[in-house]
């Protein structure tokens, strides 16, 4: 194969080549998750499911217990989902999960209105996993009020409230955070196809010197 060609194969590779990495953020591995709202845990995701594991409800003070998570969504990425999971249970109601762009979360869960946030959703216990995301940025249903989005999100980095408001025990909740390449445009689709035949063509290709020592 000619030295031209093999870059050419490498290249393709790359492109066919899709990340399903699971990336795990689990409360009782790292530790209680942020409640301080300008400095929450960071979470970077990567391609596939990102699973997020923690508790909620009564905290250390016997007060309600916010986490605020920053998600970090690398380039060429995208968050396109949000699933609660069936391990999630909560006190009686519904728990509370609400989002704004950026590495702070810039209200205080007591002043806090829609409108400050992008999205926001409030979930109960599923037996199957459920996407909340869409919910979540409907300005004119679950997410009522907020400044509201359509999934996927591109990123860089949001930032994520997640809050019981039952603080008479410790609850439960998980989530996928599921994630996915961003769509190259129509040409670079077909290029791994292209790069392929090229290289099918070049192995075929007579040797003209061979021919003509002949």
């Amino acid at each position: 194969m000619s030295r031209l060609f093999y870059p050419l194969c490498l290249l393709s590779d790359a492109l066919l080549t899709t990340a399903a990495q699971a990336a795990t953020l689990d409360e009782d591995v790292v530790g209680d998750f942020s409640d301080d709202r300008l400095v929450p845990t960071q979470f970077t995701l990567s391609a596939g499911s990102n699973l997020v594991s923690g508790h909620y409800g009564r905290g250390a003070a016997r007060g309600a217990d916010q986490d605020y998570l920053r998600i970090d969504v690398p380039s060429g990425l995208m968050l396109t989902a949000i699933q609660v999971l069936p391990a999630t249970n909560h006190g009686g109601g519904r728990s509370f999960i609400g989002v704004q762009t950026g590495p702070q979360l810039s209200v205080t869960p007591f002043a806090a209105e829609p409108a400050d946030l992008l999205g926001y959703a409030h979930f109960t216990a599923v037996t199957t996993p459920l996407d909340i995301l869409p919910g979540m940025g409907n300005a004119l249903g679950e997410g009522f009020g907020a400044q509201g989005f359509t999934p996927p999100l591109p990123g860089p980095t949001y930032t994520f409230w997640i809050q019981e408001t039952q603080a008479s025990s410790v609850f439960d909740y998980r989530f996928n955070f599921q994630v996915s390449a961003v769509p190259l445009p129509a040409p670079m689709i077909m290029l791994p196809a292209s790069l392929a035949v090229l290289v099918m063509l070049q192995g075929r290709r007579p040797n003209c010197r061979r021919r003509a020592k002949g």
